[in-house]
């Protein structure tokens, strides 16, 4: 799908102590797209949506949304900027996390 990226990630890392969760992701999120971020357990997934949610704070990279920085400090701030993260549970068990950005 072409067209201007809404929410761009670029070089996202995030530790914990020595273990490196996140390695450098890139993610375009483009408005009027469905983006689904799955994997297996332990690959980051809810990491980069804390990092998105203004639960967690990044390492390193950059993250713009809307062509400005975003970098929320707390929850409250990442839903005034219009962020929020939308969870769904299968069926299966599992539970895919996404992100809801209304544009």
């Amino acid at each position: 799908m072409s067209g201007q990226a809404v929410f761009r990630i670029e070089g996202v890392r995030k530790s914990f102590g020595p273990v490196q969760v996140l390695q450098g992701v890139d993610l375009d999120l483009k408005a009027g797209a469905v983006t689904i971020l799955m994997g297996a357990n332990g690959a980051g997934k809810s990491t980069l949506v804390r990092i998105l949610s203004g639960v967690y704070a990044r390492d390193a990279g950059a993250i713009t949304l809307a062509d400005a920085a975003f970098e929320p400090v707390t929850p409250a701030e990442a839903i005034r900027a219009g962020s929020s993260p939308c969870t769904k549970t299968s069926t299966t068990g599992s539970s895919p996390t996404s992100m809801s950005q209304p544009i």
